[in-house]
């Protein structure tokens, strides 16, 4: 695995938290499987802002990206794909606090320019906050 330091990241970049990524069973039986972040910004050395990807619509809330906010090789490493690229890609409209304990992380993927755009727009006075928070303004009818 390429491991990446939550100091090295740049805007944009898609993580995948091998703690946070695993598959399991909640309490009734649904499927639960993590999720994939894009870092915004740096907090401390460990611990992150960022934005949450899923497939999921949710109620029209998640909001629907394009094919033309990812890229589909790193921007650094250009002979390297990106392992996620858009596929029915929906942004969860907040920042959120991504802590080290989801990690280590992985790079999997990087948003354009426009990508990254989009997200700021999105998400800019919306946190952040943590996900226990995030689900409960949401479920307030605040978001």
């Amino acid at each position: 695995m390429n491991y990446i330091e939550i100091k090295e990241c740049k805007k944009g970049y898609i993580l995948k938290g091998e703690n946070n990524h695993k598959v399991y069973k909640d309490e009734e039986g649904n499927t639960i499987r993590g999720h994939f972040m894009i870092f915004l910004e740096g907090r401390t050395d460990v611990d992150f802002i960022g934005a949450m990807i899923t497939s999921s619509e949710y109620n029209g809330q998640n909001i629907l990206m394009s094919e033309e906010h990812f890229l589909t090789h790193f921007s650094e490493e250009p002979n390297h794909s990106c392992t996620i690229t858009y596929k029915n890609s929906h942004l969860v409209p907040c920042k959120l606090v991504k802590i080290d304990e989801m990690g280590p992380f992985i790079k999997v993927g990087e948003l354009s320019a426009s990508g990254i755009a989009f997200v700021d727009e999105i998400v800019k006075d919306k946190g952040p906050y943590d996900w226990e928070e995030y689900l409960f303004y949401q479920k307030e009818g605040k978001f």
